[in-house]
């Protein structure tokens, strides 16, 4: 079952009442209303409604954090001072405010703590249609730089509307380090989540040289059309994008071609952050990596050097030529 969230846990309004005659009138029917929330550094939180207003007193928690400073501005941005965050771990602001006429907004919103140090990353090889013994559906990332993984997060989908989503732990990484998303886990003890060595994990396309990461409850990528995307924190900024199908415009008429709703709201999500090329302006399916030829030991390789966000920089490796967990086959799968 798709999932789709808003990352709102919770939102209460209220309004005072005036009476005149002995019938109830409201003052203000338009309490302060959320529209979006960040995290700027580590020490900050940024909280915007849709006009001017305050925090009630007492009614702002962030788990443990202490708070230092609140300041409020006149468009309805609330920053709060934080004590330093803890790179990639959950936090829930609690918080209630109200406008100058006394309605009152309560909301419940997650985030995971600013990391300053991410990596520079790229999605490097994708197998799906995976079965067999030896084989299991999973996500090949690779390091272009020193850093660490915190918060950083890949949805199957984007975060409008996904199947799972996996966010990464507290975990420095090295250049050239590659890491290894399973999306359909056995349940077996020897699958851990490599936060030290790399060869601490077994199971199915484990790789001793490679980071690997387990997908808790995933069953496997869909095998002929989907998304993954690459995000710095869970509903934040849109690193890396990848597209993958096996419908034309020709071959489909329903949802613009893409065939379903879900499909449809990803590719929407990421071509208005610019996470994908499309040559003629609009998005069509042909204009996705085509996915005819993928197997269990044919995976879709990332070209060296290649930019982001583009069907040619994605190639179908030749039979036998699956590599995760090392250098990407030069060899290409040709159907003919």
């Amino acid at each position: 079952m798709r999932k789709t969230v808003i990352f709102l846990s919770l939102f209460f309004i209220s309004c005072p009442l005036l009476t005149l005659g002995g019938k109830a009138l409201s003052s203000d029917s338009s309490p302060p209303r959320f529209l979006e929330a960040s995290v700027p550094d580590e020490e900050s939180v940024r909280l915007t409604f849709d006009k001017k207003c305050a925090v009630v007193e007492n009614r702002l928690m962030i788990g443990e954090l202490s708070v230092s400073e609140i300041q409020t501005s006149e468009d309805g941005v609330i920053t709060v001072k934080t004590a330093p965050q803890i790179p990639g771990k959950e936090y829930v602001v609690d918080i209630t405010v109200t406008d100058g006429a006394g309605n009152t907004t309560t909301l419940l919103w997650a985030f995971y703590g600013f990391n300053s140090r991410l990596p520079t990353i790229q999605l490097n090889e994708i197998s799906v249609n995976a079965s067999g013994n030896n084989h299991a559906d999973a996500v090949e990332l690779l390091c272009l730089s020193n850093g660490n993984l915190a918060g950083m997060c890949l949805y199957e989908g984007s975060p409008a509307d996904f199947d799972t989503l996996f966010v990464f732990p507290n975990v420095e990484v090295k250049k050239g380090e590659m890491i290894l998303v399973h999306y359909k886990p056995e349940g077996l003890p020897e699958e851990v989540q490599e936060l030290n060595a790399l060869d601490e994990s077994g199971g199915k396309n484990s790789h001793p040289n490679a980071r690997d990461f387990w997908v808790e409850g995933g069953d496997g990528l869909t095998g002929t059309n989907g998304a993954l995307t690459l995000y710095n924190t869970p509903g934040g900024r849109l690193i890396e994008a990848f597209l993958y199908s096996n419908r034309t415009t020709a071959s489909d008429t329903a949802y613009n071609g893409f065939g379903s709703d879900s499909f449809l709201i990803n590719v929407t999500e990421i071509t208005e952050a610019g996470g994908w090329n499309w040559p003629l302006g609009q998005p069509r399916p042909e204009d996705c990596v085509h996915s005819k030829g993928i197997t269990s030991t044919r995976t879709v390789n990332r070209r060296p050097n290649s930019p982001s966000g583009t069907k040619e920089s994605w190639f179908i490796g030749a039979t036998s030529s699956a590599s995760l967990g090392e250098t990407n086959t030069t060899e290409e799968y040709s159907s003919s």
